[in-house]
């Protein structure tokens, strides 16, 4: 919660000689309120605290715990609207030729140089991403195709001067101008939030980031703001917690093994009881683990597929446990390839009890 200092707020106001009355009027607030205010009885929202930090003329941090904000720059964007719509979305040999035509500009406008390329080098690596581009009123200056797909709106739609109700629900469109509010006030980048995508219905999963635009002189003059689609790979994760999750459910242990390493990628509950043991003390311990519980028939022979890496695709064996207690397992082998790695899967079933 905000801190209000309501009696520095009240010490200022008399030492600048300004009445209740007339600070009322100059502020727009009741003398009512602002009493409430200086008395402590109630705490003025932020945008209020900022209200009356501006009509003070001190800092913030001079009425609040509230950070200053950071200085917006008085020049507007330099003039290349028209490059940049046309070079978001022609196709890669007429991007060529505005490409060309926007050096030429860039040339003839050093004085925005240092802007200029901040801007185009978003543009133009950003191509497959979603993004937009706003002015420090937070006001929309450029949107790509990509962004304008996710809201089911023309590439050819006037994006020039459009607030975020235009493009989202109501929430949405608040939580989104909140967040570049917070960026254009700071001058603090927000990078990589995973959340849904505005517009996409929450049907899109993405990495959003939002990052400060500065003018020559150091001041904020707006902001680029990014929508990378990680649905893919957002739903793939979500899959693999299931699965996971599911799979200590099972009897049967199962288990995946880099042969390269002999490292243990993933065990589950039951193939960690069958061995008395966890990922964690197999990854230390390594196939010593194993081989050291073998029952002594089958010692020699599951050393040699271990060294060898060359399992068979099914075999049994048993193993001696620590209160001398004999299992016997039927291993099922599946090899495979994981990130680039050649693996063996795993499926072990006691039958124990079946022989």
């Amino acid at each position: 919660m905000t801190v209000f200092y309501a009696e520095k707020f009240r010490n200022l106001r008399k030492s600048k000689k300004v009445t209740l009355n007339a600070f009322a009027e100059l502020t727009g607030f009741s003398r009512r309120t602002l009493w409430v205010w200086e008395t402590g009885q109630r705490v003025p929202s932020e945008k209020k605290i900022r209200i009356i930090a501006k009509h003070l003329g001190v800092p913030l941090m001079e009425i609040s715990d509230l950070e200053n904000e950071f200085p917006k720059s008085e020049t507007p964007f330099p003039k290349f609207e028209q490059y940049w719509e046309s070079l978001v979305d022609q196709d890669i040999k007429k991007q060529d030729e505005k490409f060309l035509d926007l050096l030429y500009s860039i040339n003839q406008f050093r004085n925005d140089l240092k802007q200029s390329t901040v801007l185009l080098q978003a543009l133009l690596s950003s191509m497959k991403v979603m993004f937009y581009i706003k002015n420090h009123e937070c006001k929309y200056v450029l949107a790509n195709t990509s962004f304008l797909q996710n809201v089911s709106m023309s590439h050819k739609i006037v994006v020039l001067g459009k607030s975020d109700e235009f493009f989202f629900p109501k929430s949405e469109a608040a939580f989104n101008f909140e967040q570049d509010e917070i960026v254009i006030k700071t001058g603090k980048a927000i990078t990589g939030n995973e959340r849904y995508i505005p517009g996409s219905r929450k049907k899109k999963w993405g990495l959003i980031s939002k990052l400060p635009i500065f003018d020559p002189k150091g001041k904020i003059s707006g902001l680029i703001g990014t929508f990378i689609d990680i649905t893919e790979r957002k739903t793939a994760e979500d899959f693999h917690k299931l699965l996971k999750s599911n799979m200590d459910y099972i009897s049967d242990g199962v288990a995946v093994f880099d042969c390269y390493y002999n490292e243990c990628l993933y065990m589950n509950k039951s193939f960690g009881n069958q061995y008395d043991m966890s990922l964690d003390n197999f990854n230390k311990e390594g196939f010593e683990r194993l081989v050291s519980i073998l029952h002594p028939s089958d010692l020699e022979r599951i050393k040699t597929y271990i060294t060898s890496g060359d399992w068979p695709e099914k075999t049994e064996f048993s193993v001696i446990l620590s209160d001398d207690e004999v299992r016997c397992f039927q291993s099922l082998h599946k090899t495979s390839v994981y990130q680039g790695k050649n693996c063996i899967s795993i499926i072990n079933k006691d039958i124990t009890r079946e022989l």
